[in-house]
């Protein structure tokens, strides 16, 4: 399977909210980075390995549901890819939802992703989380 057929593959499975499909297109030392660190951004920062990255996927979907995620390959090759991805993210508590824009650059090495670095504009996701924390005992 080419880098981006299995970047394609792992989207499935992460809409279709399936952690151990998702987890399965990993490597062992899997790395995701997610580059808005926040402190109202639990999820944000970086995981190690399959088994952390399980219990991460485990805790967004516990308050965020992916509604719509229009993916635009912008760059791909042997082993990497660049993707934009148009999303709309409603958190599960309130209904509220997110727009915006994330930007993924995976690496993937025989058939396995090695590495994900996710970019959103954190001001944008910040002014929604302080606007949900109003709606939330």
């Amino acid at each position: 399977m080419v880098a981006s057929e299995t970047v394609e593959a792992f989207y499935r499975a992460w809409l279709a909210r399936d952690i151990d499909a998702c987890v399965a297109h990993c490597a062992p030392a899997f790395r995701l980075s997610q580059h808005y660190e926040h402190p109202d951004l639990p999820f944000a920062g970086t995981t190690v390995g399959k088994q952390a990255f399980a219990e991460r996927l485990q805790m967004i979907y516990a308050g965020w549901a992916f509604d719509r995620a229009d993916r635009t390959l912008i760059h791909a090759d042997a082993t990497t890819v660049r993707v934009t991805l148009d999303v709309v993210v409603r958190h599960l508590a309130t209904g509220e939802r997110f727009d915006g824009t994330f930007r993924h650059v995976w690496v993937v090495r025989d058939g396995l992703i090695m590495q994900l670095e996710e970019y959103i504009d954190i001001q944008r996701m910040a002014a929604f989380i302080a606007l949900i924390k109003t709606m939330t005992p």
